[in-house]
């Protein structure tokens, strides 16, 4: 005898199609113990901090349209991504401590641009942006 197909949201086959992804893990470059994860455990992809000698995630943003991708600094002190307004990818790099915080502006400087790379040196001492703005492609070290 067959059973009936459970169709209330509580059902135990739903939660299969609805476990968290782990879109990708970066640890830092000299301090091996922290580490950065893109997990949608929310529904949404977002950053979160990881520390591996306490085997815990904390959130480190909560944009409402996700954020997918990010850069722990070497030493594992802060972490950047590109902040934008509402998915548009127009807004500013910013950096959060790793255990959390306000973001910081990056480049409080420039208007709005759009960018898709930026890196660390291997020492953690210089940072590069690469940008696109007014139709040209700018990199821009700190």
């Amino acid at each position: 005898m067959t059973k009936r197909l459970q169709r209330d949201e509580a059902s135990l086959w739903r939660s299969r199609f609805r476990a968290p992804i782990l879109s990708w893990v970066q640890l830092a470059s000299s301090n091996p113990s922290r580490g950065l994860v893109c997990l949608n455990k929310t529904g949404v992809f977002q950053l979160y901090a990881w520390d591996l000698v306490r085997g815990a995630l904390s959130t480190l943003t909560d944009a409402p349209e996700g954020v997918m991708h990010g850069l722990i600094s070497p030493e594992g002190e802060y972490v950047t991504y590109f902040q934008d307004n509402k998915g548009n990818e127009i807004g500013r790099l910013v950096r959060v401590p790793f255990h959390g915080g306000a973001p910081e502006n990056l480049t409080p400087d420039l208007p709005p641009y759009s960018t898709f790379d930026y890196a660390f040196s291997p020492s953690g001492k210089v940072f590069g942006i690469l940008l696109a703005k007014e139709g040209l492609f700018h990199l821009l070290l700190h």
